[in-house]
């Protein structure tokens, strides 16, 4: 029912404030509900009262339900604290700096992608051996000068015709694939470019493993002899 109720439900609000907003110059409709008389304007104030209620339980359980699976807390002290962070953020109006922090994250986070995106698709072609991943180099320098020269990039010239941050994810990309070329040249492959021709080391049984019979106990024996 959620499935066909929010999104039903959200564009009718989305239609009743901009019809707001358009003839009386608000989208809250308890403002524009009171030129209709003192009894409309109580039954509207209560409707969004409800409404505001039900939305604010739903948007504190998800939350809550998820940082008590993360810390084993009991659902009730995740509720409350949970519910005091809200409380913080609404008493102080940290929320209206959220459309700046939202900005700030889009220009850092595509850009991320860039080197998953040259390193596995474009130089691995989408093959990587499974078995070899033990074996990655911890740092991928490649990967980092492309996805510092992506971010870089996009606030220096910001390209009008292309949005941020599919510039900054291209950018990457193509810094990625550059900064791999060259370490390569320079005999310091990066990624799984550089374990990418290791041989597998076949795992081979324990002599005293009890899973194993009495010809292949013997082999093992013979072959260590």
């Amino acid at each position: 029912m959620m499935i066909i109720g929010l999104p039903l439900c959200q564009i009718f609000l989305n239609v009743l404030g901009y019809c707001g907003g358009v003839s009386f110059g608000t989208y809250d409709f308890t403002i524009y509900m009171a030129q209709f008389g003192v009894l409309v304007y109580i039954v509207a104030l209560i409707g969004m009262t409800f409404a505001l209620l039900s939305s604010l339980d739903t948007n504190l359980y998800f939350p809550a339900a998820l940082f008590s699976f993360m810390t084993n807390m009991p659902r009730k002290g995740g509720v409350v604290i949970c519910g005091l962070l809200g409380l913080i953020v609404a008493v102080f109006e940290l929320f209206a700096h959220y459309g700046s922090f939202l900005t700030i994250m889009g220009m850092f986070i595509p850009a991320l992608a860039g080197p998953i995106i040259a390193n596995y698709f474009i130089l691995g072609k989408g093959r990587w051996d499974p078995k070899l991943l033990h074996k990655m180099p911890k740092v991928n320098w490649a990967s980092i000068i492309g996805y510092v020269v992506g971010v870089v990039i996009q606030f220096i010239t910001p390209l009008a015709v292309v949005p941020a941050e599919i510039q900054a994810l291209i950018i990457a990309i193509i810094a990625t694939l550059i900064a791999d070329a060259i370490f390569k040249a320079l005999g310091h492959p990066q990624g799984y470019e550089k374990i990418k021709n290791m041989a597998v080391e076949p795992v081979m049984p324990k002599e005293d493993d009890a899973n194993l019979g009495d010809f292949e106990r013997n082999f093992i024996k013979y072959d260590d002899e």
